[in-house]
């Protein structure tokens, strides 16, 4: 655990590599973490060794950090801790802590110095979970930058279908994975961000954003044309329905970003920053 006093308390943790890839590239929002002897003083505040609670009674019997207090925690979580530090001994990724909460794990009956706890439904002691909302930062603090793309999708001529993508929005209403040819896949990386739009019919407009889960990587033609492409794993979420006009439209776009020619192209088109912020700005304003 290391602590700067301007920032607080940051707190080291190992992890595999994969792990630490999809914190930084924003797959993964969320750290969970059951409280439990060896942790209990770097989440939990203390004084002297002992634990900080948040209840007016003190228990008759007060085991760790397992106290039961009826289902409601009963502890002050740091409130120094603001940031995670995740490693795998070569790469690491800051972690920025934005809200957490807190959850019963397994009831149980604390056993004697020694001896094994029985899980109990009545017991009288139980692990917390608490689940930290996180974000990747830079040094400073400042969330990590990622490049912005335009992909384009155009269901009339693409491998793509309208009924494929049906399919995915009704078995995955909160997202779905696939893997897209990117044109401009030089810079691209794994955590970078894009928007899809979608071409070609009277629906056209933003369907869906999402991040790329992965680098860019050669493949076969998906046209069939046998020209060299590159795609990237994806990440698919808030969708618009196949059959609904979406609510940023290409008249829309022309009007709020005209510098973009937003009715033919490339898909794979890096954005500037200035254009990706007003896309961003745009998306959270209509969907």
């Amino acid at each position: 655990m290391e602590k700067k006093k301007s920032e607080g308390i940051s707190l080291t943790l190992k992890m595999d590599a994969e792990a630490v890839a999809m914190f930084k590239s924003g797959e993964a929002r969320h750290l969970q973490m059951t409280i439990d002897d060896d942790n209990k003083n770097d989440l939990l505040e203390n004084i002297q060794g002992h634990l900080i609670l948040a209840t007016d009674e003190m228990p008759m019997k007060y085991h760790g950090c397992y106290f039961w207090n009826n289902g409601v925690f009963p502890y002050v979580i740091k409130k120094d801790l603001k940031y995670f530090v995740v490693t795998d001994g070569k790469d690491q990724c800051r972690l920025k802590i934005i809200s957490y909460v807190t959850s019963v794990g397994q009831r149980f009956i604390f056993g004697e110095p020694g001896k094994p706890s029985v899980s109990d439904m009545r017991g009288d002691s139980c692990y917390w979970r608490v689940t930290f909302q996180v974000e990747a930062v830079d040094d400073n603090g400042e969330p990590l930058k990622h490049k912005t793309y335009l992909l384009r999708w155009n269901p009339t001529i693409s491998s793509f279908e309208l009924g494929d993508y049906r399919n995915a929005i009704e078995q995955y209403p909160d997202g779905f994975t696939m893997n897209w040819s990117v044109y401009e896949w030089e810079e691209a990386h794994r955590g970078d961000r894009f928007y899809m739009l979608r071409t070609g019919d009277d629906m056209a407009g933003i369907v869906f954003r999402g991040i790329f889960t992965s680098e860019p990587y050669p493949g076969d033609d998906w046209a069939g044309k046998g020209r060299q492409r590159y795609y990237m794993g994806m990440e698919c979420y808030e969708c618009v329905p196949a059959d609904q006009l979406p609510p940023i439209s290409v008249e829309i776009l022309e009007d709020a970003i005209p510098d973009i020619n937003w009715r033919r192209g490339h898909s794979g088109q890096l954005l500037s920053d200035e254009d990706a912020e007003k896309l961003e700005k745009l998306w959270k304003d209509k969907v």
